[in-house]
């Protein structure tokens, strides 16, 4: 990704972050997601008083998805912690779920930008969609094998 697109998606997640909704825990995330077709999906974090947070990352890829998007290059994520936060396990399945070569880009609310991975690096033991697949064909032969030999209890 070029310079000019990745300061165009760190902004994003800039300023959305200041829309979050955190009132327990007052921590502000934005994010930005970039499409496939280049166009820049935002989303911050909405959390309740009982700690049930729908994470930016997962507030941005909604936005995608609600609008078509189903293929992407990159995220952005802003914190206000330095160094930055990298998205949590449940936001990096997620987004593994759309690769594991998905650039992810790590900032506070100002300055450069201050880390560059991808969602594989940060989740190297990941459960993609065919190890579910391959898990539930197994179990079912397994079923029938054990169905067909009269075992059991």
């Amino acid at each position: 990704m070029d310079r000019a697109t990745e300061r165009k998606l760190v902004q994003a997640a800039r300023r959305v972050r200041a829309n979050a909704h955190a009132p327990v825990s007052g921590i502000h995330v934005g994010a930005a997601l970039l499409g496939a077709s280049s166009r820049i999906y935002a989303g911050c974090n909405v959390e309740s008083s009982v700690l049930q947070t729908i994470c930016a990352e997962r507030t941005a890829l909604g936005q995608a998805i609600s609008r078509g998007e189903h293929e992407f290059t990159a995220v952005a994520v802003v914190t206000e912690f330095d160094p930055p936060w990298a998205p949590c396990g449940i936001c990096r399945q997620v987004l593994s779920d759309f690769g594991l070569a998905l650039e992810v880009i790590m900032a506070g609310p100002s300055g450069p930008v201050r880390t560059r991975t991808t969602v594989g690096e940060l989740l190297p033991m990941t459960v993609q969609d065919t190890d579910l697949l391959a898990a539930a064909q197994r179990a079912g032969r397994e079923a029938r094998a054990g169905g067909a030999s009269g075992g059991g209890s």
